[in-house]
């Protein structure tokens, strides 16, 4: 993203918190989705 001029701040951010809360997020062994999760606009 730096690459190109975008700002990665956010990106890294979340990188860092999924990182330390690993264990936690790996916890999850069925997926879900969310209405709106596809399509955020109808």
């Amino acid at each position: 993203m730096d690459g190109v001029g975008l700002d990665s701040a956010d990106v890294r951010k979340v990188v860092s918190v999924a990182a330390h809360d690993r264990a936690v997020l790996d916890e999850g062994t069925e997926p879900h989705l969310l209405t709106g999760d596809l399509w955020t606009v109808h």
